[in-house]
């Protein structure tokens, strides 16, 4: 297989455990339905449907809204394992917050910061 394709398997796992881990949180949330996730994000019922099918990009800020609608401890509850996609004959495994060390989940917190300081930056032309 080519890089390319390699990537964008590995992309579409991501997204896959992503969506997967978005609609069991969003079960576990009183059986909430996905209009009122959607109502709580400001995203539409088709987008949180996408999501959680796997078959839409989620931007950081809207990640972040997800993770408050679901009343996550940690956006590690909903990220995948770093090793997703590296072993395709298994299904993607999540990492949640109770099996990261501390160190890991502040270094997580930290990336997301930094992404989000340098897109703000690039969005004013900073």
């Amino acid at each position: 297989m080519t890089k390319m394709v390699t990537e964008r398997m590995s992309r579409e796992l991501i997204h896959r455990a992503f969506g997967r881990a978005v609609a069991t949180r969003r079960k576990q949330q009183g059986n909430m339905t996905q209009l009122e996730l959607a109502k709580k994000t400001g995203l539409s019922r088709a987008s949180i449907a996408n999501i959680e099918r796997g078959q839409q990009n989620v931007g950081l800020h809207h990640l972040y809204s997800i993770a408050n609608a679901l009343e996550v401890s940690s956006l590690s509850d909903l990220l995948p394992s770093l090793s997703i996609g590296q072993d395709r004959e298994e299904e993607p495994q999540m990492r949640t917050s109770e099996k990261l060390s501390e160190a890991s989940k502040a270094g997580v917190e930290q990336l997301i910061r930094n992404a989000l300081k340098h897109g703000a930056k690039q969005s004013t032309g900073r």
